[in-house]
């Protein structure tokens, strides 16, 4: 009877050419039910598929009083023995159920139950659920009968109970970066098995640290080796004495069986804690904030020992940048995804390749992707895949598809040739073939005549319409077989059947309800995708599968309108989409601050590394738009958990208020199972500034230093390093000195500059630089073959008209205050502009005769400035500041002379080896 549904569900396959929905045939499709209930009776019973006197799995049968008919789930989680000891194994089903009293078979897997070494009699619980929801559950449910583990099929592994471990210092620093654990693995049959660790043991407390590696064993006795984080080790101040528990799975690729466990698996010896690598992190972070309030920040991070292990199972390095041109944002990135070690040789990540190659310019988007996958020996030997090779064709424009599925015979198939023919759109579709069907015995059962007439006749009662067992029902009324027409043909030997058919609904919807789990719809989703089909102006796409050699491959391309896209999505936004996200909705495709004008995307992957390039031209205000986004997501999304942290407002508040400009930014990022590494220069943000004291040419940013403070603390923490530089940038008028108030929560700096604008901190919170004063100053700018020369001004006037002549050696300012009261100025000059001893500056007041020769003046220096403090009183003034010593231009006599040294020195070289090339000569000539 088995072979007999399996060989009427191939031939129906075939006839409705239903091969694209085959891939949702599986997906949960049902009307919601909750009408029905456990009746607590089960039946139980060994089967042995093979034949080889040891049962394949234990099948339960559980009854279902069913009162409305609809979709079920049935679960059985795990097996009980006469101890209670508990069986970790387990089995499910989902199948249609009709009114009345219904038996839902379940096969709970041999092998495992074999593995567990203990011999079931009870089931430890048996759930029921409808559609949406729990209906009901029973614990403790008895077997009819206690059933031996070695009445089951043995495992095709097991763990021997012998393991191995060292500590391995990779880096010879003295510190175990990780503990080593070798786990034996008896194999009976070749296959891909998944060996596990979770925990470790301190005198009874649990140390959180796991691995696992997935790998194909040969038979025989094999060792898998793991490797648990040394960093999360010391973390634990626990030292460990035992493996908690060592677990073991078949891999089939799409599913496992668990094969067993074992725990409490003694270590060699006690490994103190301290034995292994702390963790580390080294962070550097620089702010310059300049006389507008705008702060420019960049850093480092070199997180070289995580505490805990990036077990995602793909490293991610790349970088990032932007670049501000004349109107418009240059923006590239290119980031790389490697599988790590212990997932590479495993399907789909082996054997699987594909590249996708994008352009955009104005508003066309043009898609190319091909891939191809390889499967595994064990995936192809399985149905469809099996049968035949087989060919996708489909052609897409102007909204309608046409295309073919074409199968070549298919040996030992009652089913010649398959060439189905298609044309339609995402609401209507039109299948049409004619098949060859040769009478035969095929897989034990006999198809003749009766019986192809029987299956014609099942398939047109049942397929079209509305009725039970229809293609509407099947689908949730999404889609309806509004016609089937066939027409049979008896020929000796065989029959010729040919089929027309015609499906009306929407398919995308039935799509997403497919790829969503087939529980619930996604309107979201429907409405992203159904913009984007709709945006599709061409289209073609062909998949093909080459039965010898295990291979699929698929081509696809596609032209788009991006316009159409978006104006798509603004007018069919989802009706049930609440006010509160459909207003941010608008907003957003409503709002153009920027567009992308042109767009290249270059996407590969294979040999377990995938390499993603884009370079995109981005027209108009980038910064704008990203500024506009970030207040939408925060005016709207109210992320403001006050339970969470009562400062959460205060702080979303302020970070709206701060304007973000990514012109400029480049980062860097590299992401690894042990390590993260990264950089990150250019990022600018303008916050909202705070005063300080009543002086307007001075500020604070206690709320912006303030954003990392946490009262359960932040870094930098035991095990990190923290470099905190903040300087003071300038323009071309004005710079920013730096005013430490030496209080409780601010800090002396570790280094300062005698200028006063860069400080330094080590191992300081950010949060404690948040009484910092920024005090704005006029400087004075001259650049000389490059060199950026700063002249500093602290007054109490107003500074005007600075002027730097070199070849007066001097430099020369207005000065304005109120007319009669005194006015002070202390300049700073860097030595390598301008110099002169203490007594030799002349100081000059006054624009016309008599001038002024200032006598009394202090000079104080460092080893970089000469600091200049002198008084005078108001009115409007030329001041004049002459030196001795100005900076020097590299002028030609000193190019000449570097050339003429360096000559010299080749020439001697050259001459030297020379003579000892000369001498050796001489040497092997004598000899």
């Amino acid at each position: 009877m088995q072979k007999m549904k399996k060989l009427l569900s191939i031939m129906t396959l075939s006839l409705l050419a239903i091969s694209m929905f085959s891939i949702f045939a599986r997906v949960k499709l049902a009307f919601a039910s909750e009408s029905a209930f456990l009746t607590g009776n089960i039946s139980d019973r060994g089967v042995d598929i093979d034949g080889d006197g040891d049962f394949d799995y234990l099948e339960v049968g559980v009854e279902i009083n069913v009162t409305l008919a609809g979709y079920y789930s049935v679960y059985i989680s795990g097996l009980k023995d006469s101890e209670g000891n508990y069986i970790n194994v387990y089995a499910s089903r989902y199948e249609f159920l009709n009114v009345g009293t219904q038996l839902v078979n379940l096969a709970l897997n041999g092998e495992t139950i074999y593995s567990s070494k203990r011999n079931p009699c009870n089931i430890s619980y048996i759930s029921l659920y409808g559609e949406t929801e729990y209906l009901e559950g029973r614990y403790d449910v008895p077997l009819s009968r206690e059933y031996r583990y070695q009445e089951f099929d043995p495992p095709p592994a097991y763990f021997t109970g012998v393991i191995s471990d060292e500590g391995v210092d990779a880096d010879g620093d003295g510190k175990f970066d990780y503990l080593k654990v070798g786990v034996e693995v008896d194999v009976t049959e070749y296959g891909l098995y998944q060996v596990g660790i979770s925990g470790l043991l301190a005198n009874g407390y649990y140390v959180s640290v796991y691995d696992y590696d997935v790998s194909p064993l040969n038979v025989g006795t094999r060792y898998v080796y793991l490797k648990l984080h040394g960093p999360t080790i010391y973390l634990s101040n626990l030292n460990i004495t035992a493996v908690d528990y060592l677990y073991l799975y078949k891999v089939d690729y799409f599913y496992t069986t668990w094969l067993g466990s074992i725990s409490n698996v003694p270590l060699s010896r006690q490994y103190y804690y301290y034995e292994f690598d702390p963790p580390f992190a080294d962070i550097e972070a620089k702010f310059t904030v300049y006389p507008n309030g705008q702060v420019v920040m960049g850093g480092t991070l070199n997180y070289s020992r995580l505490p805990y292990p990036y077990t995602n199972g793909i490293d991610v390095s790349g970088d990032l940048s932007f670049k501000d041109t004349a109107g418009s944002t240059e923006m590239s990135a290119n980031i790389a995804f490697i599988v790590q070690e212990y997932m590479a040789d495993v399907f789909p990540y082996q054997g699987t390749s594909f590249q996708l190659t994008g352009t955009y310019n104005g508003e066309m988007a043009n898609i190319g992707i091909t891939a191809s996958v390889n499967f595994p020996e064990n995936l192809a030997s399985q149905f469809p895949l099996n049968l035949s090779d087989f060919t996708v064709m489909a052609y897409y424009a102007d909204n309608e598809m046409v295309g073919t599925i074409t199968a070549p015979l298919i040996s030992g198939m009652p089913i010649a040739t398959i060439d189905v023919d298609f044309h339609g759109n995402i609401t209507d579709l039109h299948l049409s073939d004619e098949l060859e069907i040769t009478y035969g015995t095929y897989f034990g059962y006999e198809v003749n005549e009766t019986v192809a007439e029987d299956m014609l006749l099942q398939l047109n009662t049942t397929i079209p319409g509305r009725g039970s067992g229809s293609l509407y029902e099947a689908t949730r009324g999404i889609l309806e077989c509004v016609w089937l027409n066939t027409t049979m043909i008896k020929r000796t030997g065989g029959a010729t059947i040919s089929f027309d058919a015609y499906i009306h609904g929407d398919f995308l919807r039935y799509f997403v309800l497919a790829i969503s789990g087939g529980y619930y719809e996604n309107p979201g989703l429907y409405w992203l995708l159904n913009a984007f089909v709709y945006s599709i102006e061409t289209g073609q796409f062909e998949l093909s599968y080459a039965k010898t050699f295990r291979t699929a491959s698929m081509d696809l391309e596609f032209t788009a309108n991006v316009t159409k896209l978006l104006s798509t999505l603004e007018s069919t936004i989802p009706p049930d989409v609440p006010p509160s996200q459909r207003a941010p909705i608008e907003l957003f495709l409503n709002t153009t601050f920027c567009a992308v004008e042109s767009a290249q995307v270059y996407w590969t992957y294979a040999n377990s590394r995938s390499d993603m390039q884009i370079n995109a031209t981005i027209g108009g205000d980038s910064n704008a738009e990203l500024n506009f986004i970030k207040n939408l997501y925060i005016t709207y999304n109210n992320p403001y958990p006050p339970e969470e942290c009562a400062r959460a407002p205060e702080i979303w508040q302020f970070i709206n208020s701060t304007e973000l400009d990514l012109s400029n930014l480049h980062a860097t990022f590299n992401l690894s199972r042990t390590s993260a590494l990264g950089s990150i220069e250019n990022f600018v943000v303008k916050p909202p500034t705070d005063p300080a004291d009543s002086d307007y040419n001075q500020f604070k940013l206690t709320r912006f230093f303030n954003l990392t403070y946490s009262p359960y603390g932040e870094p930098p923490t035991k095990d990190t390093r923290l470099k905190l530089t903040v300087e003071g940038g300038y323009n071309s008028t004005h710079t920013v000195t730096i005013i430490n108030p030496i209080t409780r929560r601010a800090p002396p700096p570790d280094m300062a500059s005698p200028d006063g604008t860069r400080l330094i901190w080590l191992n300081q919170s950010v949060s404690s630089l948040r009484d910092l004063i920024f005090d704005i100053k006029y400087q004075g700018v001259f650049e000389w073959y490059k060199e950026i020369y700063r002249v500093v001004f602290d007054t109490n006037s107003t500074i005007e008209n600075f002027d730097f002549n070199r070849d007066q050696k001097q430099f020369s300012f207005n000065v304005v205050g109120e007319t009669g009261t005194i006015g002070f100025c202390n300049i700073s000059i860097p030595k390598a502009l301008l110099y002169a001893a203490p007594e030799s500056w002349v100081i000059i007041v006054g624009e016309s005769h008599p001038l002024q020769y200032l006598t009394e003046y202090n000079v104080t220096e460092t080893a970089t400035h000469t600091f200049i403090y002198f008084t005078f009183t108001h009115s409007a003034h030329t001041i004049i500041i002459r030196g001795i010593e100005v900076v020097q231009e590299f002028d030609a006599v000193m190019l000449l002379s570097s050339l003429l040294i360096a000559t010299l020195t080749i020439v001697l070289i050259y001459r030297t080896k020379n003579k000892r090339k000369t001498n050796s000569n001489f040497f092997i000539h004598k000899l």
